[in-house]
């Protein structure tokens, strides 16, 4: 049977006059730039937590801030605080659609603003605004910009979900399946699908076979074919036997590709090697044919000796004689390589911009979180005499009918005649000015016995130093001339 052996002295130096195969010599490496960058792997995007790290603390500030109700909702434990195990809670109750991709991180943020203790306790160290109308302020803020942040978020997890679960796998699979063949699911040679067949050199490189794989070609260019013992024309004391297999030897045919320069696996550096490879297949005129291949090789073959080492991509070309290359097999497989490194790419992109927003949102929330928290501005405390001039506004509406008057309850009807209905004038009743203390826009509680003449209570004396005071039988009490 003939036997698929690895030329090992080809490689022992690249002076091409001296070596007998030195034609091949730059298809090899050539190849071995292509293998090399296709045996790099893609690092994933999952690397970069600060994204997650910034959204959470939004959410923290934002549980922090929101009323005691709200958090009591929360036990900020796993797993029986979890949506999960939650949601059966809220059965046939009304709740909003988004509580199913938010509660998690919402008993996350409880837990946070809930943990250490002393000195160390979250809310020690971050306390949210004291004062109630400052705090629904901030409240109202840090929703609105956590709902924001929650959006960007959950499009760089569906981001980052994708190229960890499609993407990423896709690329490797694609370049696995350039260097060791279609079907593959390990790095290592297999017969039928690194070669056609093993040991088979005809089979395996010649133009009735198809090119399965890049490191198939690799072992079709630097290997020999010897015949049975019985012919002993192409044997060679330089050869290395690989036990008639040729996957079998491919590790000793890695070995001696020159050590690549780290390029990087990116979309563009695969697509340019793509296209050199496509330019470095040579295209030689035979009468009327034209044969493209690598290697050395005679009317469109190659028999496997020194001479003539070869992989011929004839069958490729047939249809497309300018871009052939790209329907060989394992081109084809890096093409969509070179696609899904270009989705890759423009994940990490996306992520890496979600990133930065998330951040951009966290350093507004600290902002607005840190609001100076100011007291509660006190309120107009309403004096006797506006209290009596928006009564006598109230009593000029009914200032011509008794009966609508008096009907108010401020205020009393003075006839002309002491008797009409109709004429006279509607008055604020006597002491009406008395109901502005502890009323108002003010401070609630203010204490009616501690303002005005009321102060003075059964001091006579004091009483009547007041302007604003008027002695009546046993005490005194707020009085106005308008």
């Amino acid at each position: 049977m003939a036997t698929l052996l690895i030329f090992i002295a080809v490689f022992a130096s690249l002076n091409v006059k001296a070596n007998p195969v030195a034609d091949n010599v730059a298809d090899f490496q050539l190849l071995c730039q292509l293998a090399a960058l296709a045996e790099q792997e893609v690092p994933t995007t999952q690397a970069d937590n600060t994204g997650q790290a910034a959204y959470m603390d939004i959410e923290a500030l934002n549980m922090s801030a929101s009323d005691e109700a709200w958090q009591n909702l929360f036990s900020g434990k796993e797993p029986h605080g979890t949506w999960a195990q939650k949601s059966k809670d809220y059965d046939g109750k009304d709740f909003q659609a988004d509580w199913a991709t938010k509660w998690d991180n919402w008993n996350k943020a409880k837990a946070t603003i809930t943990s250490g203790t002393g000195s160390e306790n979250w809310l020690a160290k971050h306390p949210p605004p004291k004062n109630t109308k400052t705090r629904k302020q901030v409240a109202a803020q840090l929703k609105t910009l956590a709902d924001r942040a929650s959006h960007v978020y959950h499009q760089q997890k569906t981001t980052q979900t994708k190229d960890r679960t499609e993407t990423l796998p896709a690329v490797h699979k694609a370049l696995r399946e350039a260097l060791y063949g279609t079907g593959t699911a390990t790095k290592k040679a297999e017969d039928g699908k690194t070669v056609k067949a093993k040991s088979d050199y005809d089979t395996s490189c010649k133009t009735t076979g198809p090119r399965l794989s890049l490191y198939g070609d690799l072992l079709c260019i630097c290997g020999l074919k010897t015949v049975d013992r019985a012919t002993s024309a192409s044997r060679t004391a330089s050869t290395s036997t690989g036990g008639g297999d040729a996957t079998a030897v491919l590790q000793a045919v890695q070995k001696k590709c020159p050590k690549q320069a780290d390029s990087g696996l990116t979309a563009s550096n695969v697509e340019a090697a793509i296209t050199a490879f496509g330019t470095r297949v040579r295209h030689t005129p035979n009468s009327a044919e034209t044969h493209h291949f690598l290697g050395k090789q005679a009317a469109g073959t190659c028999d496997g000796t020194s001479n003539q080492l070869c992989v011929v991509y004839d069958t490729f070309y047939a249809t497309n004689s300018k871009e052939g290359h790209l329907a060989i097999p394992w081109v084809a497989h890096l093409t969509t390589a070179v696609a899904k490194l270009r989705e890759y790419e423009a994940a990490v992109a996306d992520i890496k911009d979600a990133t930065a927003a998330i951040k951009q949102l966290q350093a507004m929330a600290w902002t607005i979180y840190s609001i100076p928290d100011t007291d509660e501005a006190p309120v107009h405390q309403v004096t006797p005499k506006e209290q009596l001039q928006k009564t006598q506004q109230a009593c000029d509406q009914h200032k011509s009918n008794k009966t609508t008057c008096e009907s108010t309850g401020k205020c009393e009807w003075k006839a002309k005649d002491g008797k009409s209905e109709t004429e006279g004038e509607c008055k604020p009743k006597e002491g009406e000015e008395q109901k502005s203390q502890g009323t108002g826009e003010g401070t609630a509680g203010a204490d009616v016995a501690t303002t005005g003449c009321a102060r003075h209570g059964t001091e006579k004396a004091k009483c009547e130093t007041n302007k604003s005071s008027r002695w009546k039988p046993q005490t005194c009490e707020n009085y106005i001339l308008l």
